[in-house]
């Protein structure tokens, strides 16, 4: 059993290997779409739900996303930084919730790119 759960810790961090710190004991179910342009932290016994909808951990030029300890993130959820967002320890993300610092557009011009 224990052989199980290190392998299915390992190949979480593999799907989460974009980002910059992968705490212990992930895991992870489905494939996550991560991309990664500025800074990606997550803490210990993240769980991060893919399944039937993948989830987005998205961090923008120089921006940075803090996930903390024991974190459970459900399916269909997308974080996105354009600067800084930060999920505390013992939180729950239900699905398809969206957690983003910007909306990136301008007010008044959706085809306009957002000012930082």
């Amino acid at each position: 059993m224990e052989q199980v759960s290190r392998l299915s810790s390992a190949l979480a961090a593999l799907s989460l290997r974009s980002a910059d710190r992968v705490g212990k004991r992930p895991t992870v179910a489905g494939r996550p779409h991560v991309s990664n342009e500025g800074s990606i932290l997550i803490g210990d016994d993240l769980h991060l739900g893919c399944r039937p909808v993948r989830s987005h951990l998205i961090a923008g030029p120089g921006a940075v996303i803090e996930i903390g300890h024991r974190v459970h993130i459900s399916f269909g959820a997308a974080i996105s930084a354009q600067r800084a967002v930060r999920i505390g320890d013992d939180t729950s993300i239900g699905p398809y919730a969206v957690i983003m610092d910007g909306d990136f557009h301008r007010v008044g011009d959706r085809q306009a790119a957002g000012e930082l």
